[in-house]
């Protein structure tokens, strides 16, 4: 949760580059870094609605790794019954938001 308040407010305080896309400070590139690589190893911990805000948060800042995104699409299709319809649509959005496709997300929120 805290990472998603974090990722709001990155949002909101960071400039745009040319292409439209929010550029950070260093330390805050470092940080969403560090967090993701630890995040990954406890994908299968977090509790379905926190995990739609954390692939939320991280497809607004833009800084989350394709790797990242792919072990959170298998914590969610592995676990994808105690999704909810709501929380299941938001991971998926967050990975269209990211540019990312993963397919047995897709089909675990058919």
């Amino acid at each position: 949760r805290t990472l998603g308040a974090l990722a709001c407010w990155t949002v909101h305080t960071s400039s745009v580059d040319s292409e439209g896309k929010p550029r950070f400070a260093d330390e805050l590139r470092t940080f969403y870094v560090t967090a993701c690589a630890d995040l990954s190893l406890r994908l299968m911990d977090i509790v379905p609605r926190d995990l739609a805000q954390l692939a939320t948060a991280l497809s607004m800042v833009g800084l989350a790794e394709e790797r990242f995104f792919s072990s959170l699409a298998r914590a969610a299709v592995a676990r994808s019954d105690r999704f909810s319809p709501d929380e299941m649509a938001s991971v998926a959005g967050a990975f269209g938001g990211a540019s990312f496709f993963h397919t047995d997300l897709y089909q675990a929120s058919a």
